[in-house]
């Protein structure tokens, strides 16, 4: 009789370019007993970041964007250029965040929050890798601002009388909608609205349907339009 070992799931291979010591360490004490997130480099030089990512590129990246002279927002608008297929996560955001338009327009959808748990970090980490579109609430509406003179009016309709839906939406995909909004993952939907994760999606990809809209982007606008984004 064969048996599934769980440890022959391919992990996700993390990378983190950090030059808070205590950081690395924290990380890879946490991750190591944990198979589906494998920190492959912890490193503070740019010059090993990217001999690393040349060789072997990791699935995700973590950059401290507060590193001395710079060094963590210039190393990722070089990454994003030579490297597009590489999903970067940054932290540090509130140190500048006057950066965070750049940060949209570059690709990066991922901003930690200040105060962010190993759990919450791994929930990001597990969404980006499987859904690179994923975009988080500390970058929602940086990127609404960015995509409203992106998106024609007649791609996000309003329900208003001379443009009503044939049927109004129904509770559940209202509080996912208000989810979607406010940066949550569908895993932590489905846990919230009692739903499985492929159900979520499956809504997500309806509500997509319902606005006439191909993106995330676009449904964080049809709501905002209706009122359902605060």
């Amino acid at each position: 009789m064969i048996k599934t070992d769980a440890k022959n799931v391919q992990p996700i291979r993390l990378g983190v370019f950090e030059d808070q010591k205590i950081i690395c360490d924290s990380l890879k004490n946490l991750l190591i007993r944990r198979h589906k997130v494998e920190p492959v480099l912890l490193t503070s030089s740019p010059s090993e970041l990217f001999s690393f990512i040349q060789s072997s590129p990791p699935d995700i990246l973590l950059v401290n964007l507060a590193m001395p002279h710079f060094m963590g927002y210039q190393c990722v608008f070089l990454l994003v250029e030579h490297y597009p297929q590489l999903h970067i996560i940054v932290r540090s955001h509130n140190t500048f965040p006057e950066l965070l338009p750049e940060l949209v327009k570059a690709g990066v959808h991922v901003c930690l929050p200040s105060h962010c748990g190993i759990r919450e970090f791994l929930d990001y980490v597990t969404e980006l890798k499987n859904n690179p579109a994923f975009i988080n609430s500390e970058f929602a509406p940086v990127i609404l601002e960015e995509v409203k003179a992106k998106v024609p009016p007649s791609q996000t309709p309003v329900n208003t009388a001379k443009n009503k839906p044939k049927k109004e939406l129904s509770e559940t995909n209202i509080i996912i909608l208000k989810l979607l909004c406010q940066g949550k993952s569908a895993k932590k939907i489905a846990e919230i609205v009692h739903k499985s994760e492929s159900t979520v999606y499956k809504q997500i990809e309806s509500l997509k349907e319902y606005f006439e809209v191909n993106s995330k982007a676009g449904l964080i606008i049809a709501a905002e339009r209706m009122g359902l984004a605060g």
